[in-house]
């Protein structure tokens, strides 16, 4: 089973979320429907990132054209992100591990926090860990952890729904190491 790549690219989208759930969290508050899978298995990209949305104009929530809020905006640095990251959560992810993630999504949401983090790391299984008693400077949060157990593949070969790796950018900082 593949992974994600702890690359720019997934920081980008840990980035993404965990401003999110930081400066947006009433409005996922008042969304938390959406994560509530009511014991039914999920399709995180079908079924919560592809729903929610804020057409709300010039308030600065998105500025995707799309309205959606659980994507990041393109970004020519990486134009086969949204792909991997669909790929990712629609092949790569078990259903048990969508389930999962929805599940620790909805929990956070019903709790008296402050914000929630989101990470990827590497591990020995894949799985997601939720821990819900985080504690910054006096603030609740909870922490929602993807642990993969390897890298995702640069291409996938033969098959043509695979997305492939981005290129390295030509901003130079854009490919270093945090």
């Amino acid at each position: 089973m593949g992974a994600l790549i702890i690359t720019r690219g997934t920081r980008r989208l840990a980035g993404h979320y965990n401003e999110e759930f930081s400066s947006w969290l009433t409005f996922y508050k008042n969304r938390i429907n959406v994560f509530d899978r009511a014991g039914r298995d999920i399709d995180v990209w079908d079924q919560i990132i592809q729903v929610v949305t804020d057409p709300r104009p010039g308030i600065g929530h998105t500025e995707r054209a799309d309205n959606l809020t659980l994507l990041p905006k393109d970004n020519p640095a990486h134009p086969n992100l949204h792909r991997r990251w669909r790929f990712f959560l629609k092949n790569d992810l078990t259903q048990a591990n969508r389930n999962k993630l929805a599940d620790a999504i909805y929990a956070a949401l019903k709790l008296d926090i402050a914000y929630i983090v989101f990470d990827v790391v590497h591990g020995a299984q894949q799985d997601i860990d939720f821990d819900p008693n985080g504690l910054d400077e006096g603030s609740r949060f909870a922490r929602i952890t993807i642990i993969v157990t390897r890298a995702m593949a640069a291409a996938g070969g033969g098959n043509e729904e695979f997305p492939r790796l981005d290129a390295p950018s030509a901003d130079p900082t854009d490919n270093q190491a945090p």
